[in-house]
């Protein structure tokens, strides 16, 4: 059924979206079909259509944290954020495993909903593991919004044991705060060092690149283009 939902799909969401209608009326056990179906939903943006599928997700999951999660995932991309919410700290007191994942989506939606320092107190929650660097990474972004850069910037300095590609995207993330500042000079000068100690990393020799473009150092941004161009052909 899911396979012929997707086939249908490539035709027209509207024949995916009828089928699988047709199909849950006779299977409303369904699960794994109701949620390519919620799915479907919500990527037509047919979010009131949606909600109500959720909501059956969850209860003929028994209380699954793994079908809160997604359902919580779902109402975030449709944007009902309470509902987002709702399911989110659901999952989590259901034990969901990867709680801290579940922290980052909660800050996100917290963003959205433009309450900051709400937002900060989910990005803190999140322990040193494979999602505490999105959560430094997202708690600098509120920061230099509602702060300042310079507050940012040392905030991902104190993230310790980074991997190489980590802290790339850290200089990264920092050169584009001082930019977006107007600070383009100091973007400038940071990039520069970071391609002394990465000089084979294209992704900050093509920053560096365009850094030396706002600062009006022309030959500069021609000669590390083409360095990322030997350095990755292929390099959109």
């Amino acid at each position: 059924a899911q396979m012929q939902g997707q086939m249908l799909l490539k035709e027209s969401p509207e024949k995916a979206i009828a089928y699988y209608q047709d199909f849950l009326s006779k299977h409303p056990k369904a699960n794994d079909v109701r949620m390519a179906y919620a799915k479907l939903l919500v990527s037509q943006k047919k979010y009131n259509e949606a909600k109500p599928e959720f909501v059956k997700l969850v209860e003929s999951s028994n209380g699954s944290p793994e079908i809160s999660a997604v359902v919580g995932i779902l109402s975030l991309e449709s944007s009902d954020y309470l509902m987002a919410d709702k399911y989110f700290q659901q999952a989590i007191s259901a034990g969901f495993k990867e709680p801290d994942q579940l922290h980052l989506y909660l800050g996100r939606s917290a963003e959205r909903q433009k309450l900051d320092e709400k937002a900060l107190g989910w990005y803190d929650t999140i322990q040193p593991g494979d999602h505490y660097l999105d959560g430094r990474l997202s708690a600098a972004n509120v920061v230099a919004r509602t702060k300042n850069v310079d507050a940012a910037i040392k905030l991902l300095d104190e993230v310790e044991d980074l991997t190489p590609e980590q802290q790339i995207l850290v200089i990264q993330t920092e050169a584009g705060m001082l930019n977006q500042a107007k600070r383009e000079q100091e973007a400038f000068e940071m990039l520069q060092k970071a391609t002394q100690s990465w000089p084979k990393s294209v992704e900050i020799i093509y920053d560096f690149a365009m850094t030396a473009e706002r600062v009006g150092k022309l030959d500069i941004m021609e000669e590390e283009l083409r360095k990322s161009i030997k350095l990755k052909p292929d390099f959109a």
